[in-house]
């Protein structure tokens, strides 16, 4: 009998917005006001949807029309926590599935952001090294994303804010 290869990816992504969480949570708790532009949407405000199941559409992967995540728990202004359960990889033998933790923390009107991505590939068909170089590809390709995207995006939308509040 045949056994399952498995290989996990992770990305850790931390950065500082010098901004309070207060303005930064508005904008990160609704991905889609921070992830649109990479061509993400989400069917729902992921910080409001503790409980429930929100999917997410990619125009720009073979990742399948609609991945689902349940929102595992939010704090507000502290903590979201998502969780892909089991999807089949496109065009290849195998499921994915992940966990993402967002964090956030406020020092001197300062708040530090810390995403946690954890991922799973499995499968019967495709060897170890098979699968490392899958993963390695999607960790590359988010690891752009993320720097050249989200992160902007992000702070961007944050420092708005602060100057309508100002």
């Amino acid at each position: 009998m045949k056994g399952i290869a498995a290989v996990e990816g992770v990305i850790d992504i931390s950065w500082k917005i010098p901004r309070p969480v207060r303005d930064v949570w508005v904008h990160l708790k609704d991905s889609n006001s921070w992830q649109n532009r990479y061509g993400y949407h989400w069917d729902g405000v992921v910080g409001d949807e503790e409980g429930n199941i929100v999917h997410l559409s990619d125009r720009t992967s073979n990742y399948g029309a609609k991945v689902p995540y349940l929102i595992r728990k939010v704090i507000p202004e502290r903590l979201i926590y998502l969780e892909s359960p089991p999807a089949p990889m496109v065009d290849k033998d195998g499921v994915w599935s992940g966990h993402n933790i967002a964090s956030l923390g406020e020092t001197n009107g300062e708040t530090l952001i810390t995403f946690y991505m954890e991922h799973t590939w499995q499968s019967q068909e495709q060897t170890v090294e098979q699968l490392r170089a899958i993963v390695q590809g999607a960790v590359d390709a988010a690891v752009k994303f993320w720097r050249e995207f989200f992160i902007p995006d992000l702070e961007a939308l944050a420092m708005k804010s602060s100057a309508r509040h100002a």
